[in-house]
């Protein structure tokens, strides 16, 4: 099925995939072999499984692989959009900064234990999600057990269903002015 597969697709994309998969490997090798105390994505992982003996390297390769790809479009595809936003929104910058500035006095003072204190951060950081998810399906779901009715449609127990994150971020029913960016509405209501 494989083969069938692989002639189905253009050259352009199986010689893209090749040449990334080289460029993670010769990478991933590198950060396997090096005994460096510098913390990564791969610290935590590399403390528990120094030996291979749980996964062999080629499953690494394979793993860190895939987390590389999704783990780098998700991030510049949510940091793009709220960058973006941040640029055509003056107040939302200015309270941002603020919030940042009053925190932090130089940047080795900025870890992440230390933005968990930033509630304006993490609103702006939610808002980015809402307004740009990276998930490009539906979110999976499994109809309950013992059957049951969603937007009124019968669906019989274990039928798999799903949502698009777009269709309920921007649903009025569940923001008010959806298309807009307002951070605000994920901090605690002001009295």
């Amino acid at each position: 099925m494989e083969s069938i597969l692989m002639k189905l697709m253009s050259k352009s994309i199986t010689e893209g995939q090749l040449k990334h998969d080289k460029y993670a490997h010769e990478r991933l090798n590198r950060r396997l072999d090096s005994t460096t105390s510098r913390k990564d994505f791969m610290s935590t992982f590399m403390e528990n499984y120094v030996n291979f003996e749980v996964m062999s390297r080629k499953e690494i390769l394979s793993t860190f692989n895939f987390v590389i790809v999704g783990g780098g479009e998700t991030c510049a595809t949510i940091l793009t959009g709220i960058f973006c936003h941040l640029r055509l929104n003056e107040p939302v910058r200015s309270r941002l900064c603020e919030e940042v500035r009053a925190r932090f006095e130089k940047e080795d003072d900025i870890t992440i234990d230390a933005i968990k204190e930033l509630p304006y951060l993490e609103a702006v950081s939610s808002e980015g999600l809402c307004m740009r998810n990276p998930i490009p399906f539906g979110l999976p779901r499994v109809a309950a057990k013992g059957s049951d009715t969603y937007c009124g449609v019968y669906l019989p127990e274990g039928t798999r269903i799903g949502t698009r994150t777009l269709a309920v971020n921007r649903a009025k029913e569940y923001f008010h002015n959806p298309d807009s960016f307002i951070p605000k509405r994920w901090l605690p209501i002001e009295e």
